[in-house]
């Protein structure tokens, strides 16, 4: 498809909001996608935890998401337009060492940013979030809900106020 866009001169915007797996992208992918129009990229990253990595089928590795973002940066992305999605609120937040990860990703030269996380029911997940909330209650599948009541408000606050200072202390690049 990007290559049809670049071949009749389609100027065109990409965003990827919903997250982009940084294990695919390559040199030559990250090449086509910035030439294509690509202005923002998103990238899903869980946790830096090499336990977390494991229990969660090593969707996306720490080596994995550094490559991404080099591959994208040589390709002439802008590091302020690349994200790193990171989950806040799951419940084994201490096995995912959410804090470590926020430093990890912010020592890229990239902003993070925290994506609550949502219980749903019938899922692994869904059935360890019980030990936190009643899960047949319909509210605690909420995304909002579930952090706030299974942490508390403090916990998950002082988190998003920690990623917000990582953030403004990622040196800006002009675009």
């Amino acid at each position: 498809m990007l290559n049809e866009v670049l071949k009749r001169n389609i100027k065109v915007n990409f965003h990827t909001p919903n997250a982009l797996n940084a294990r695919f992208i390559t040199k030559e992918s990250a090449k086509l996608m910035v030439r294509a129009g690509f202005k923002t990229f998103y990238l899903g990253f869980e946790s830096k935890s090499s336990t977390w990595q494991r229990k969660t089928g090593s969707k996306v590795t720490s080596d994995q998401l550094a490559r991404a973002i080099g591959h994208l940066l040589g390709a002439g992305a802008n590091p302020n337009d690349i994200t790193a999605y990171q989950i806040l609120g799951h419940p084994q937040m201490e096995t995912q060492r959410l804090e470590d990860s926020m430093e990890f990703v912010c020592g890229l030269d990239i902003r993070g940013m925290l994506a609550d996380f949502s219980p749903i029911p019938g899922t692994l997940d869904g059935d360890y979030s019980g030990k936190y909330v009643d899960m047949t209650e319909p509210l605690m599948h909420n995304k909002s809900a579930f952090g706030a009541i299974a942490f508390g408000f403090k916990e998950i606050n002082r988190l998003k106020n920690l990623q917000r200072k990582l953030n403004r202390n990622i040196p800006q690049k002009p675009a």
